[in-house]
């Protein structure tokens, strides 16, 4: 799939309530933007490696709900939205061009959402609540994963001058 479609897809698919994710191979959240150099990057933000790093957080906390992973993920170092490179760049001058845009109050919205709900899976897991960290991981968080990841597509879409969000 060519990056531009790709990204269209992911941002139509944010306008809508998302499917259950399968996480089978045509699963949108599993799939990875093509390896088109360059052509993620809009004001200082490389948005296929947001979006990709963003999709790695189900995985991650996957392994975690599972017992699985050697990170020593918190939440309390999770929740809070401005420690990620996406974070840092929507808190920080990166942002600037995007001044009065109120789809950039949107992005920051559903990124805050996200983490609240990276972090919800984690305090469960931390508070031996494996059963509720599995029941997020495949709700809340995943349509927070899903919303983020869309809205991040229709920004760089705006910000391209590509809004059109299907092919």
């Amino acid at each position: 799939m060519k990056f531009t479609a790709w990204i269209r897809a992911l941002a139509g698919r944010s306008r809508s309530e998302p499917p259950e994710d399968t996480g089978g191979p045509s699963s949108l959240l599993a799939t990875q933007p093509p390896e088109e150099t360059g052509q993620g990057e809009v004001g200082g933000l490389d948005f296929a490696a947001a979006i990709r790093a963003h999709q790695a957080w189900k995985g991650r906390l996957q392994a975690v709900v599972n017992g699985e992973s050697n990170e020593q993920l918190r939440s309390t170092d999770v929740s809070p939205d401005d420690r990620c490179v996406l974070g840092q760049w929507l808190h920080g001058p990166g942002c600037q061009g995007f001044h009065g845009e109120p789809l950039l109050d949107t992005v920051r919205a559903t990124h805050a959402r996200f983490h609240l709900m990276a972090g919800a899976v984690l305090r469960a897991v931390e508070e031996g609540r494996p059963q509720d960290a599995r029941q997020l991981l495949a709700s809340d968080y995943q349509r927070a994963s899903v919303q983020v990841q869309g809205k991040l597509a229709e920004l760089f879409l705006h910000a391209t001058g590509s809004e059109r969000a299907t092919p």
